[in-house]
């Protein structure tokens, strides 16, 4: 059971967001936080429904598909599973805040809790968790730590800075992009340094993604409603989205061989999907998938196949995008021919270019 002070802390942190069908005014979301607090004394923790990601006709004619990956998790006004990240041997991380625990789960889907590998007590909240190289990354209460494969703590990062909300990891370079105390920082896990990117963010900086190429992260403001891209290098703004709304949060970046290629996906609180075309008109979204009554979070890569594992109020949902492409990494490559392969092409189209000639020839 979470302690009332880890509750207060939270909320402090960050709000709840209000339901789909709830206007997001100010007096609402007091009336949230009075609410939130007395449940919190009470701690009323419950595990809904399952309910489902479920793609729109325009979701489907992209090609998109959509999976449970595990439900079943417990959630306090909506707020359930928040962490989220594959570890060093391909399991996968998840924090639930509702119930204080950390599963680590095999990498397929139609799981529940009682599937888990392991389970251990999490001190995460909130915080969000990176897929870094060899090992999980993430928030654990007042430190930037690493976890084992097992999902307990292995070492502290960057002493002295405090996570606030999200995370991202870079597979080339291997670091760390985070929001923290001291703003949006890169974070070296082998220096066990850190460099401020940009000391200045919104309130309401949430999740971090990072572009393909690892030279822009995108956070999502969930209260202004904007996804905003960091230069990482200078920590100038690169992308602006404008005003989107849905609460965006997660994000991942595509890459394929078609016209998916370098839009974004965005992961809304309200359980929405949405798509955004980065060279499009600011505003431009468009609903690829919903989870009606869940609330939507982070977001994490899965690299092993280009699925994309989002968070919801009681599960965890995976999203892909179809043959050669991949949301938030590199898309799969095809199979490269073996020699023998292109041995046996070459002779066929001799013969075939044998035959054409003898054809001829007959006229």
């Amino acid at each position: 059971m979470r302690s009332i002070p880890g509750i207060a802390a939270y909320f402090t942190l960050r709000a709840p967001s209000p339901p789909v069908a709830q206007a997001s005014s100010g007096p609402a979301r007091s009336g949230i936080y009075a609410a939130a607090a007395t449940l919190a004394a009470l701690l009323s923790i419950s595990a809904p429904a399952h309910s489902g990601l479920t793609l729109t006709t325009a979701g489907v004619n992209l090609g998109f598909t959509a999976t449970t990956f595990v439900s079943g998790l417990a959630d306090v006004i909506t707020e359930g599973p928040f962490g989220l990240a594959l570890t060093g041997n391909g399991s996968v991380l998840v924090s639930d805040f509702a119930s204080s625990s950390r599963y680590v789960f095999a990498d397929v889907d139609n799981q529940t809790p009682a599937n888990a590998l392991f389970t251990l007590s999490s001190g995460s909240g909130a915080q969000g968790y990176a897929s870094g190289v060899g090992a999980a990354y993430g928030g654990n209460g007042a430190n930037f730590v690493r976890f084992n494969d097992n999902g307990s703590e292995a070492a502290l990062l960057v002493p002295g800075v405090t996570p606030r909300l999200g995370m991202a990891a870079d597979p080339a370079s291997g670091h760390l992009i985070a929001t923290s105390s001291r703003g949006l920082i890169d974070i070296d896990p082998v220096a066990n340094s850190f460099r401020v990117i940009r000391a200045t963010l919104a309130s309401d900086a949430d999740g971090v993604s990072l572009s393909p190429d690892g030279s822009v992260a995108y956070v999502g403001l969930f209260s202004g409603g904007h996804v905003i891209g960091y230069r990482v290098a200078d920590g100038s703004i690169a992308f602006d989205s404008g005003n989107i709304g849905h609460f965006p949060d997660g994000t991942g970046v595509i890459g394929s061989s078609n016209s998916l290629n370098g839009k974004i996906i965005v992961n809304g609180e309200d359980g929405s999907v949405g798509l955004i075309d980065p060279n499009g008109a600011p505003g431009n979204y468009l609903l690829i998938a919903q989870n009606v009554g869940q609330r939507g979070d982070y977001v994490a890569a899965d690299r092993s196949n280009g699925s994309l594992l989002l968070d919801y109020s009681t599960e965890v949902d995976r999203l892909a995008c179809g043959p050669n492409c991949a949301i938030g990494g590199v898309p799969p490559v095809a199979a490269v021919p073996e020699p023998e392969a292109y041995a046996s092409m070459l002779a066929g189209l001799a013969l075939l270019t044998f035959t054409l000639g003898r054809r001829r020839q007959a006229r």
